[in-house]
């Protein structure tokens, strides 16, 4: 005997019955199909970029060398021991214009340190006295705003423009040729050369975070009758050198021009 269907089951219209013939001889399919949805995955999960070596690293090469490497190993291993930086700036035009090669050295090793034959001559030194000297004679490097002053002083290079200009109105008509000897209205500071390279660093996350001081600067070359400030139309050379850097000073042109002049 066949089992009755309940009332509710049963359609009641024309449309319902229609949908009920439909489903039965519709193929069943599993709610979650096996493929699953690929769209949307990114297909560079794995893309290299270039970097800058700062330690040597077997099979990669020596410190300021060029390597490929994956995002993931710079940003979770190398950035944060210092194995390693991120190029910046005019850094990744010279990569693309290929007047820099990124090429990784297989070959390398790092050497094994020399071992002396004859064992080392004692030293009657008490350790304790030693440690406490040395860091009173060699203190600590200072920090600027998290970043080594040797790196802070290699996004200056990168970054600044050769030539800093400023305006200024000259005391008199305005010279057909540049005379450095045409007095201004008040004067181009230390002061204000450090916050044009601020305003010039601002637009880089990591540069803008260089704490650059006054006592950095330095004019060159030129006679003043106040070395922290010129007060004459012309061009005059600085030397920028962070606390800290062992490095050679960045050195660049400061030129005071009338207003009005192009």
């Amino acid at each position: 005997m066949s089992a009755r269907l309940r009332p509710s089951l049963i359609p009641r219209c024309l449309s319902c019955a229609r949908s009920y013939l439909e489903a039965g001889a519709t193929e069943w399919k599993p709610l979650f199909c096996v493929g699953g949805q690929t769209r949307g995955i990114s297909k560079n999960k794995n893309k290299s970029i270039a970097v800058r070596l700062l330690k040597p690293m077997a099979g990669y090469g020596e410190p300021d060398r060029y390597v490929h490497i994956a995002r993931e190993v710079m940003r979770n291993r190398w950035f944060p021991k210092r194995i390693a930086r991120y190029a910046v700036g005019e850094e990744l035009k010279r990569i693309k214009d290929g007047a820099i090669v990124v090429e990784r050295d297989y070959g390398f090793k790092i050497p094994s340190p020399s071992k002396s034959s004859e064992p080392p001559e004692p030293v009657e030194e008490e350790p304790e006295e030693v440690e406490v000297e040395v860091l009173q004679k060699a203190p600590k490097a200072p920090k600027v705003e998290g970043i080594q002053p040797q790196r802070a002083m290699d996004l200056l290079g990168v970054l600044l423009p050769q030539k800093l200009d400023f305006v200024r109105s000259p005391l008199g008509e305005t010279p057909d040729v540049v005379d450095q000897t045409m007095p201004i209205y008040g004067s181009v500071s230390k002061a204000d050369i450090v916050q044009k390279i601020r305003s010039l660093l601002s637009h880089n996350d990591e540069a803008a975070r260089i704490r650059l001081e006054e006592s950095d600067i330095e004019f060159v070359d030129v006679k003043l009758d106040d070395p922290t400030r010129v007060k004459h139309l012309g061009m005059f050379n600085v030397k920028i050198l962070l606390k800290g850097s062992d490095q050679w000073p960045v050195e660049r042109k400061v030129q005071v021009v009338a207003q009005g002049e192009s």
